[in-house]
């Protein structure tokens, strides 16, 4: 990646398309498909002109990524809204060896966050609290990168709290 030129001032995010393709992002609203070689083979640029919290490729190849309050997938040229929140803002996204979306999110006065899982549009999970009400995690606009394990849990490195958090498939706290 340190001799791909992206032409990002700050590199956010790499995700991998195939053995011959990334997407990246940074703080533009443009998000870049280059081959190994560094060569641009697409851009797209975000409807809002924002720059996208986070990128990620299903398992059909499809690109998702987030911009304000809407998760789009762009696949063959076609770009679709599958996720509008309301009062939440999407901010890191990982799709599960299952196919589906993690979205870790907060709400619109930065005070909680929670994981929400998708199928497509549809809700199949939320995270927010452990069993005895207290918040999983920090809330706050600080990045919280999400990842599933090879168990199944996920995993979320909150930068806001200083700690990595594990549930296991159920939601259920393993450890911080």
């Amino acid at each position: 990646l340190n001799t791909i030129k992206t032409g990002h001032n700050i590199l956010r995010s790499v995700t991998y398309l195939n053995e011959e393709q990334i997407w990246t992002c940074g703080k533009t609203a443009l998000i870049k498909c280059l081959n190994i070689r560094g060569v641009l083979k697409m851009t797209i640029k975000t409807k809002s002109g924002n720059w996208p919290r986070d990128i990620a490729v299903d398992r059909d190849g499809a690109l998702l990524f987030s911009d304000l309050k809407i998760v789009y997938r762009l696949k063959n040229d076609q770009t679709e809204e599958i996720i509008t929140l309301q009062e939440w803002m999407p901010t890191q996204m990982c799709v599960t060896s299952s196919g589906h979306l993690w979205v870790t999110m907060y709400n619109d006065d930065k005070t909680q966050s929670k994981v929400v899982r998708y199928s497509g549009s549809t809700v199949k999970q939320t995270m927010q609290f452990n069993d005895k009400g207290q918040p999983l995690y920090s809330g706050n606009t600080y990045i919280k990168y999400i990842s599933e394990n090879r168990n199944l849990d996920i995993c979320v490195a909150d930068n806001g709290a200083g700690a990595v958090v594990v549930v296991n498939q159920a939601g259920k706290l393993r450890f911080r």
